[in-house]
């Protein structure tokens, strides 16, 4: 099971380095789980926000940084409520299975990959398919408090850089009533 936690964060947000830890936290204690950090909100000071695909912030539903969306099931969580919704979606069952098969050229950067998605029981719904690109070790200064400490060599993870499909994603299966 691959729980995925999506945050949005900023370097100029005060409490965002507290989300971090967190998400830190939740890693260790969850290798399988998928952490992803928008960086928002579109048009700030910050480096990564106008990332191709950065309408998904108002997608979401996204106004308060930090916040996350877990599993997709509802609105954005306040960074108390993380790891509790993370450890209640780790126990239940995957619906689909998804596998990939890739290449990477390092002379070009260019990337191939084959994706194969399995239904593991019966699905309603409309299911879409995201292929993101994530970039780790990135150093830029982050905003800051007492509480939750920021600095000018700060290291940010899970920064999205790229929706590759765009921010809806692709279709799977269309809507089955």
């Amino acid at each position: 099971r691959n729980p995925v936690l999506e945050e949005c964060t900023g370097t100029w947000c005060q409490w965002c380095p507290c989300g971090h830890t967190i998400m830190s936290q939740i890693q260790a204690a969850m290798p399988n789980a998928i952490l992803i950090g928008y960086h928002g909100p579109v048009g700030s000071s910050d480096p990564w926000d106008d990332f191709p695909g950065n309408q998904i912030l108002s997608l979401l539903g996204f106004s308060g940084y930090p916040t996350a969306v877990i599993d997709r099931t509802g609105a954005p969580l306040s960074r108390s409520a993380w790891s509790s919704t993370m450890n209640q979606r780790y126990s239940v069952p995957a619906t689909v299975g998804i596998t990939m098969d890739k290449t990477f050229n390092k002379v070009t950067r260019e990337l191939s990959a084959d994706i194969h998605v399995t239904a593991l029981e019966s699905l309603t719904g409309e299911y879409k398919l995201s292929f993101l690109l994530l970039e780790d070790g990135l150093i830029y200064s982050q905003t800051g408090n007492s509480s939750c400490t920021g600095g000018s060599n700060y290291v940010h993870n899970h920064v999205v850089r790229a929706m590759i499909n765009g921010s809806n994603g692709e279709e799977l299966n269309g809507v089955n009533p």
